[in-house]
């Protein structure tokens, strides 16, 4: 008797096919016993093997799936951060040192020079400017840019196009390529990188121009630029608004000179501050056909708030004539925006600077608000946004790219700046806004005494003090010296001054400040005009009685006032 070799089932004689597996019998005749087993022992291994992966296959399906550990990627993201920060941190003190190096070559060679070490070069020929600005040529591009390798690098990083984004290493590595002698396209010619500390003393010359200004046209504009004008101008800060003054000086066919005397701060919170006032020189070139505009200025430190006081190539209250007759003409123009920010290391003044196309916001005027003599008034300005590219960063990494949106006066004669704002959320470091809030000129007559007579109560935004504090600024002498003029001429007058504030610092506090500076005023006027303290009573309303919004710049302005009213 034989068995199928496949399944195990027994096998007729004369079988050639298992009947139960139709498995071939190849030697049905000679069956032996040893081919039986181990057909068997076969068919037991693939039934256990089988078994056994069906188990593996169970077990596999109720393990559970191995966890995400998030500390893994919260470290490699920290130390991600570090590093970033470690290779800026690096950068920014080898951009300083390689900088100090320079400054000592450029020392040595000056010395060496003097004592004859070198040979001697031409003189200058002032009517030629090539050889007055050996660095520029007359296509505005660095003399020897066609054969330094560098300046096709430069080309690459400088990304003009507005569309696309700068980056702090490509910032970085532009300001190491200039400093190897490639100049930046993208910074107006008349522009200076670096100014001296000797500045202060020695100013940097105006750019040569046979442009002029001329002073009748600055006085007969829709704001009267004429000696004695106080441009005052808010900035928009967390938390409060911070006011300075530009007090037009002079203005001659050469240059506008303006005081400035403002608030010198520290931080948004502004804890650390000072007082700074200097004059300020704007060059007839600037006015006239500037390329770059500034909207203030770093002062060295808190400790020393000083600045040169001359930048060339920069405008500053007033937009260029040829790029606002652009922006009308065109609807557009392209400008760049500066300040210099103060280095220790290296005793300058260092140039930060973005670039970017400003663009008419409506096709008609938009209305502006402004305080001029204690009177609102509208006046027409033009609106114009623009996304600002940095350009130049003195090797700091933080700079970054800024959209600005600002209101310009239209008007010919004195295109005044109005408003500017760069940044998106006030909140951040890098973001500001300034406006002119209030215009005063020299008043030819008396108007609060007029008031007084008129209506028994006079509103006076004139007299101003200090960021958060009762100081009286010394603008505010003119409005003293009409009250003291009224009580004087009328002997018999009795005043209550009230003070008023914003909302911003909370009700108590503003309560506080309201009364502080309306006693202020009146120890103003006891001892320097030597009043009869019992013609003067004091008290303040803080912020209870608003007499416009306090959600904007311009209505905050207006808020902050002092009232006489007659007792």
């Amino acid at each position: 008797m034989s068995y199928c070799g496949n399944c195990g089932t027994q096998i007729q004689e004369e079988q050639t096919f298992c009947g139960s597996c139709g498995a071939p019998i190849s030697e049905p005749n000679a069956p032996t016993q040893q081919s039986t087993e181990a057909s068997i022992e076969k068919t037991a291994t693939q039934q256990s093997s089988e078994v056994a992966l069906q188990k593996l296959a169970t077990l596999k399906a109720q393990e559970p799936p191995p966890t995400k550990s998030p500390g893994k990627k919260i470290l490699i993201a920290v130390l991600a951060i570090f590093l970033i920060g470690a290779i800026a941190a690096v950068a920014g003190v080898v951009y300083i040192g390689y900088r100090a190096k320079q400054k000592a070559i450029a020392a040595l060679d000056n010395l060496e020079s003097k004592s004859g070490a070198h040979k001697a070069t031409s003189k200058s020929d002032p009517s030629d400017p090539k050889k007055t600005n050996p660095g520029n040529n007359s296509d505005g591009s660095s003399r020897g840019d066609a054969d330094n390798p560098l300046a096709a690098v430069l080309g690459k990083l400088k990304g003009s196009d507005d569309s696309s984004e700068s980056t702090p290493m490509g910032n970085m590595a532009k300001d190491i390529i200039e400093d190897l002698g490639v100049r930046n396209p993208d910074i107006p010619p008349d522009l200076v990188r670096n100014i001296p500390y000797s500045a202060l003393t020695n100013p940097l010359p105006c750019p040569a121009t046979t442009d002029q200004i001329d002073p009748a046209k600055l006085a007969s504009g829709r704001i009267l630029f004429k000696p004695g004008t106080i441009l005052t101008d808010s900035w928009s800060l967390p938390l409060a608004d911070a006011e300075s003054d530009n007090i037009i000086r002079s203005a001659s066919p050469a240059s506008l000179v303006f005081e400035y005397s403002g608030v010198a701060a520290l931080g948004l919170d502004m804890k650390y501050k000072s007082r700074p006032d200097f004059n300020e020189t704007v060059c007839a070139k600037d006015i006239a056909e500037g390329e770059a505009y500034a909207t203030g200025w770093m002062t060295k430190s808190l400790e020393e708030p000083i600045t040169p006081g001359l930048y060339p190539g920069v405008a500053r209250l007033l937009v260029p004539t040829t790029k606002f007759n652009e922006l009308k003409s065109s609807g557009s123009t392209r400008m760049v925006f500066v300040y210099y920010d103060y280095m220790n290391a290296l005793t300058e003044w260092e140039l930060l600077a973005w670039k970017g196309t400003f663009s008419r916001v409506d096709p008609d005027d938009v209305p502006f608000p402004l305080i001029i003599n204690d009177e609102r008034i509208n006046v027409p300005t033009i609106h114009v946004r623009a996304n600002m590219k940095v350009i130049e960063t003195a090797g700091r990494f933080g700079q970054r790219d800024q959209p600005v949106d600002a209101y310009i006066l239209d008007d010919p004669n004195t295109p005044v700046m109005l408003s500017w704002m760069m940044g998106v959320d006030m909140h951040q470091d890098d973001s500001f806004k300034v406006q002119v809030i209030r215009v005063t000129y020299p008043r030819d007559t008396p108007t609060i005494e007029q008031q007084l007579a008129k209506n028994r109560k006079a509103i006076t935004w004139g007299i101003n003090f200090d960021f958060n504090s009762d100081v009286i600024r010394p603008v505010s002498e003119p409005v003293l010296k009409e009250i003291a003029q009224a009580m004087s001429d009328r002997p018999d007058w009795k005043l209550t001054i009230t003070g008023h504030t914003d909302n911003i610092g909370g009700h108590k506090y503003n309560m506080d400040l309201s009364q502080r500076r309306s006693a202020a005023v009146k120890k103003a006027l006891v001892e320097r005009y030597h009043e009869d303290p019992n013609r003067l009573s004091t008290g303040g309303d803080g912020d209870s009685d608003p007499i416009d919004t306090n959600d904007t710049l311009e209505g905050r302005a207006r808020n902050r006032r002092v009232e006489l009213t007659l007792d």
